[in-house]
């Protein structure tokens, strides 16, 4: 029989804290006392608990995420342009999706539109 995935409910009821402040154990580790530190991840471990980003992005109306769309993957430019790009966005926690047209004006505008849609609203 498949258990139910924990909550943050389920951590902080395990942790006998908040569930304020479990994430802001999970976002802020550095503003919580040590010892509801060690509380809060012995929980999270017992638990299984994996935090659900796709809500985290829905809560704050963000993904951290940006769509790059390039002519072709075959040309080396774009890929050491894009392996920059990756690495500045990683240091600012940021994520990079990225896309080919093949030089196609139509699949361009495809790809617009999708990564759009995948960025903007990831639970679609």
């Amino acid at each position: 029989m498949k258990h139910p995935t924990p909550t943050l409910q389920d951590v902080a009821n395990a942790a006998h804290v908040s569930t304020a402040t479990v994430s802001r154990c999970l976002n802020f580790p550095d503003q919580v006392a040590a010892q509801t530190r060690e509380n809060v991840t012995r929980a999270i471990k017992d638990l299984g608990y994996s935090p659900n980003f796709g809500a985290k992005a829905m809560a704050a109306r963000r993904t951290n995420t940006i769509g790059a769309i390039i002519p072709t993957m075959e040309n080396a430019i774009f890929a050491r342009g894009l392996q920059a790009f990756q690495e500045e966005l990683r240091v600012h926690g940021f994520t990079m999706l990225v896309a080919s047209t093949s030089y196609q004006p139509d699949v361009e505008e495809e790809q617009i539109d999708r990564l759009s849609r995948a960025v903007l609203t990831p639970f679609c």
